[in-house]
């Protein structure tokens, strides 16, 4: 990276320019340019941002997300309201990027001992919010997932391109490009997911995602943890619903899109169309090692008792993996039709 390109500071120049904007009366301001970023730029209700031509990238040794809504920012001050945040945009044009630059080295595993916790990784992390749109943005090297949404609604995730960190770690400490199927062990920068749907979420939808996720590229996962005890709302359920994924033509290490039911919480209603392995070519990797849609998992991720999720529509999913869909446990009311492979594929639909 030519720092010469990048403007220090952005972080305060931008919150400077959201904070101008309100006090005019204001609820939009437009980017332009390329931003250093070291602290999370937190966006308040009621507030577009619009990133034209522009390329916020985080700076190297930070632990912070690019964008957050306010009452991310409250809980990470220690502040225990829990009033919700309401129609927030980013919206990108003309090549808009959001970087995670260069990997700080945080990770699931060592984020406790690091001091940080992991969710300072995310790009963009939203939390108690409603009706929101995220769109036309082009997210790279993320640190961990991309984009997190917890206990969030009414809401678009549109017009997204991925790209991971493809990178591996030898023994000798070098890195070299290009992920190996039979090699996680090396993955560089694990976990880096492109969205989240978490735990209290309903009614959004995702759509028009490409590019490349080193996880899962939209990942449905109802699990009990300290990321959702530590930005819970007053909600009166945890339930996941009302979720439409469709149009992914993506390539993933691991799955294009997942349903994951471990935290004795159900997830229902969610439908899921036009899902495609676009890995034939990729560059970032040599093959996938999962599936193209999952449902369920034979690991333990979270506590509780499994709910068998409700009323899962799967069509039209074109994958190029041993196997294609993948469907564990019990699963109430499921449709799947469509389901297709490529010539590698052995298995289109496997029970478990």
């Amino acid at each position: 990276m030519n720092r010469e390109n990048f403007i220090e500071k952005g972080s305060i120049i931008i919150q400077g320019m959201i904070d101008d904007a309100i006090k005019q009366g204001k609820n939009e301001i437009t980017i332009v340019g390329n931003y250093l970023i070291n602290k999370a730029i937190i966006i308040p209700s009621d507030f577009t941002i619009i990133l034209d031509r522009c390329h916020l990238r985080l700076e190297d040794n930070t632990y912070c997300q690019i964008f957050i809504n306010t009452y991310v920012s409250n809980i990470n001050e220690g502040n225990s309201s829990r009033i919700k945040d309401r129609g927030i945009s980013i919206i990108g044009k003309n090549g808009a990027i959001l970087d995670g630059g260069n990997y700080n080295g945080l990770s699931e595993k060592n984020w406790k001992e690091k001091g940080h916790y992991i969710a300072v990784n995310n790009v963009i992390l939203f939390a108690n919010l409603e009706k929101f749109n995220i769109s036309g943005i082009k997210i790279i090297n993320q640190r961990w997932w991309a984009i997190n949404l917890i206990n969030c609604s009414f809401g678009k995730v549109r017009d997204i391109e991925f790209c991971s960190n493809y990178m591996r770690l030898l023994p000798d400490g070098t890195l070299t490009s290009g992920l190996l199927a039979n090699d996680y062990s090396s993955v560089y920068v694990k976990n880096s997911d492109g969205v989240d749907i978490r735990l209290g979420s309903h009614d959004i939808e995702v759509e028009n995602i490409t590019g490349f996720t080193e996880d899962d590229t939209v990942a449905v996962t109802a699990l009990l943890g300290e990321l959702e005890s530590r930005y819970a709302s007053d909600r009166q359920t945890n339930e996941i619903y009302n979720i439409k994924i469709k149009n992914v033509r993506a390539s993933a290490y691991c799955t294009l899109v997942r349903v994951l039911n471990q935290g004795g919480t159900l997830i229902h209603d969610v439908s899921i169309e036009e899902i495609f392995d676009d890995s034939g070519n990729c560059r970032y990797m040599d093959k996938s090692f999962a599936y193209a849609v999952r449902v369920g998992d034979m690991c333990r991720y979270g506590e509780g008792k499994d709910v068998a999720p409700e009323n899962i529509t799967i069509k039209n999913v074109f994958g190029r993996q041993d196997v294609v869909l993948r469907l564990i446990g019990d699963i109430k009311n499921l449709v799947y039709d469509g389901i297709r492979g490529y010539k590698e594929s052995q298995i289109l639909v496997q029970k478990d």
